[in-house]
């Protein structure tokens, strides 16, 4: 995979409006300053293409340019949730994943993924933090499969191994290697109370409505800011990252 190295260092711009990831608009703040890498595939509306870095003693990556998206919902009330507005970053639905993080550090990895699901008070411009809201982050990366490593039989699996496949017939497989950062509010805002760990913090400079969502009961708004976050490695260990995107 391409090197990132000072890249990282650079400040980070993500393209704005919808359409493909690779447009080259002018992001968050008009700087109109190119991003470090850019992702295959398309970005649809209501989403913004996602850029980025992440700059950790374990974790060095720069986040290609719709290497993920993000838009903000207002979900419909339902018997066990009431309604909330949500930022959402998802992984691009089209496109090669590898080419959606130019990862340095581990060296060995293979390609990476963000996602998260942020509260907000309203579907308006504003600065939201995981403090008084509500949600989490979450971001992996993949390490290749050991060349070595054998999953053989049906019942208890060796390291490395779980069992997959046929309810009836499940068999070792091996199972994918992940190094995973994550920041947690007080609640998850879907199930409830959860433990805190790390911070982010969300600026919207924009949120307008996506027109074709009009009258419908689950509405979306096309977004762009920037999003600022500590996020701690899921072994429980105090090793950390900085991240910081932009849409």
């Amino acid at each position: 995979m391409e090197k990132v190295g000072y890249v990282l260092l650079l400040a980070v711009t993500a393209c704005g409006g919808s359409g493909s990831a690779g447009n080259g608009a002018g992001g968050a703040g008009g700087s109109g300053a190119p991003p470090a890498c850019v992702a295959d595939g398309t970005v649809e509306a209501p989403a913004s293409p996602v850029s980025g870095s992440v700059i950790g003693a374990r974790l060095r990556a720069a986040l290609c340019s719709g290497g993920a998206t993000a838009f903000v919902e207002i979900t419909p009330t339902s018997r066990a949730v009431a309604s909330q507005t949500l930022l959402l970053l998802n992984l691009p639905t089209s496109g090669d994943p590898q080419t959606q993080f130019s990862i340095e550090l581990p060296k060995q990895a293979v390609e990476g993924n963000l996602n998260g699901l942020l509260g907000m008070t309203g579907p308006a411009p504003g600065t939201y933090t995981s403090e008084s809201g509500c949600g989490s982050l979450a971001l992996c990366v993949s390490l290749p499969i050991p060349t070595d490593l054998v999953c053989a039989g049906s019942a208890a699996c060796p390291p490395g191994c779980a069992l997959l496949g046929p309810a009836l017939g499940p068999t070792c497989q091996p199972v994918t290697p992940e190094v995973c950062y994550e920041a947690k509010a007080a609640s998850d805002c879907v199930v409830g109370a959860a433990a805190p760990r790390g911070s982010w913090s969300l600026t919207l400079t924009s949120v307008d409505a996506y027109a074709p969502d009009m009258g419908a009961t689950l509405k979306r708004f096309v977004a762009h800011g920037t999003l600022t976050a500590e996020v701690f490695n899921s072994d429980g260990s105090d090793d950390s990252a900085q991240l910081s995107v932009a849409f």
